[in-house]
């Protein structure tokens, strides 16, 4: 039996998603099939997972909104439920307005006589993290052995001896 793995199983309700609250478009999650339903608007034809569905009419030469943003006109009027895509669509010149991310409102994490403190809390560890990955680049280099050395030393240290086989050899005598 042969399965299209991009076709929706059984009774799934396919998934869309609206990128943006003035799109007159949404974008298919799963593929959308004929007759399915998306924000109530009934799916004319199957519209591919990526691809946009109007979910509005848009009549020719209105622009077709995804992000909030026109990525092209009509070329001809398109149906709510419609698959949105290049044989309905082109891309043309239009004046823009360039007041981009002018709703965007400063958010400080850190009040602002902690941020310094922060920074140098911030670039230590980093300092330290750095000096650490060069430490185990250099004992690659060296090869399996030196890391292996490396290896033991580190496994004394954590158990306290600091010099490993030297004390053993002590305790034996």
């Amino acid at each position: 039996m042969n399965v299209d793995v991009d076709e929706p199983a059984g009774n799934v309700t396919p998934r869309a998603l609206r990128l943006h609250a003035t799109d007159n478009v949404v974008v298919a999650i799963d593929v959308l099939t004929p007759g399915s339903a998306i924000e109530a608007v009934k799916v004319a034809n199957r519209v591919p997972k990526g691809h946009k569905l109007a979910a509005e009419f848009i009549a020719e030469g209105q622009p077709v909104l995804k992000f909030g943003q026109i990525i092209g006109f009509a070329t001809r009027a398109i149906q709510p439920g419609e698959w949105v895509h290049e044989h309905n669509v082109a891309v043309q010149d239009f004046a823009r307005d360039y007041h981009f991310a002018e709703d965007a409102k400063p958010e400080t994490v850190l009040p602002l006589e902690d941020i310094e403190e922060a920074k140098l809390v911030l670039t230590d560890a980093l300092i330290v993290e750095a000096l650490r990955r060069s430490k185990i680049s250099e004992r690659s280099a060296e090869g399996p052995s030196a890391n292996a050395g490396a290896a033991r030393k580190f496994k004394d240290h954590r158990r306290g001896s600091g010099h490993g086989r030297t004390v053993a050899k002590e305790e034996n005598d």
